[in-house]
């Protein structure tokens, strides 16, 4: 009898001894499996990222945010190694957009701008994933504490294969995306941008889309004249001067992780009924970006939070001064920098 119990307790030793290896073993094949889709996901994403900067693309796609819905036709030419491109909205009122590299021009045929309808104030595919620190926070593993990227397989877009790729946030400071990538040209087909709860905030989608080798220079010229104005796509003004701000006297003390600065300057006051100078801060994540503004404070200062779309705005006001908070962000992220900004007892650079 104790021989057959040693023997038994031999069996189930060595029975545990075999479970715990195999768990070991497939624990291991799961680790390097995440860790390859991950790789096979920050490639996917720097290639989507290269597509949309330099290939020729014309197409029509929708745009949806809050209740609206826009169509609007596409077209994008790489040439000498600058971007060229055109917006035509197909829908509501006539509008254009022409664009060269930075520069932007609207054409309004009947002469009233459009102030409630933005969407082509931005071209919808011309996103952050394009950007430098996009790419750059991608390679480098950056998101890695902030996002998490899962492949989804297969689906259609506009008649073509496309890859899904979701980008999630780690926590309730930025939103996340539900990406469709051309299988063939690596350009982004659709996005949707998730706000907290999962929900899509905007969703852009190509219904129809070709890649010519070239674009003709006349395909980009406006079909009607109409009252035309032009400015600078940048997220700050020309006037604005980074390199020469050496010190600042505010300071932001909880600031979120991830988020980095970006760029700082400043601004005369330009309405003319004050003096003084605007400072604006930018932060990114890699991904999504918040704007600091801090300028004299006027007699109706903006207090409180609002949202337009994926759009969050905070303000208050801050002993003379007035404080505003804006980006494509939840609304926690604006309010939790606008409220710990304060102003240095000495000015230090940040």
């Amino acid at each position: 009898m104790k021989r057959e119990n040693e023997r038994g307790a031999g069996h189930r030793f060595w029975f545990g001894a075999f479970v715990c290896l195999a768990a070991f073993l497939l624990l291991g094949t799961q680790v390097r499996a995440d860790a390859d889709e991950s790789q096979e996901a920050q490639a996917l994403l720097q290639r989507m990222a290269h597509a949309v900067r330099f290939t020729n693309y014309v197409g029509v796609c929708v745009y949806r945010f809050g209740n609206k819905l826009q169509t609007i036709r596409i077209v994008h030419q790489v040439k000498d190694g600058h971007r060229n491109e055109r917006l035509i909205s197909l829908n509501g009122p006539e509008r254009e957009i022409i664009r060269a590299d930075a520069q932007a021009t609207r054409i309004q045929p009947n002469g009233h701008f459009i102030a409630q309808n933005l969407a082509l104030l931005n071209t919808p595919f011309d996103t952050a994933f394009a950007g430098d620190s996009a790419r750059t926070a991608a390679a480098e593993g950056v998101w890695d504490n902030i996002y998490s990227l899962e492949l989804l397989g297969i689906d259609r877009v506009a008649g073509r294969e496309a890859r899904r790729l979701n980008i999630v946030p780690l926590d309730h400071f930025r939103y996340g995306y539900r990406l469709w990538i051309d299988e063939h040209s690596g350009l982004l087909l659709r996005s949707d941008l998730i706000d907290e709860a999962g929900e899509p905030l905007e969703q852009i989608m190509f219904t129809a889309i070709e890649t010519p080798d070239t674009i003709p220079d006349h395909w980009l010229k406006p079909t009607r004249g109409g009252q035309a104005s032009t400015w600078h796509r940048a997220h700050a003004s020309s006037r604005m001067q980074p390199g020469k701000v050496a010190a600042s006297a505010w300071r932001i003390e909880d600031l979120p992780d991830g988020f980095n600065l970006a760029f700082r300057g400043r601004q005369p006051e330009q309405d003319g009924r004050s003096e003084g100078f605007v400072e604006h801060w930018l932060y990114s994540d890699g991904l999504a970006t918040v704007s600091v503004y801090i300028r004299p404070r006027g007699k109706r200062p903006f207090s409180g939070w609002s949202r337009i779309g994926a759009v969050s705005t905070f303000g208050r006001a801050f002993d003379d001064y007035q404080i505003i908070v804006v980006g494509e962000v939840p609304a926690a992220t604006v309010r939790r920098i606008g409220e710990s900004m304060s102003i240095r007892t000495q000015a230090t650079a940040p």
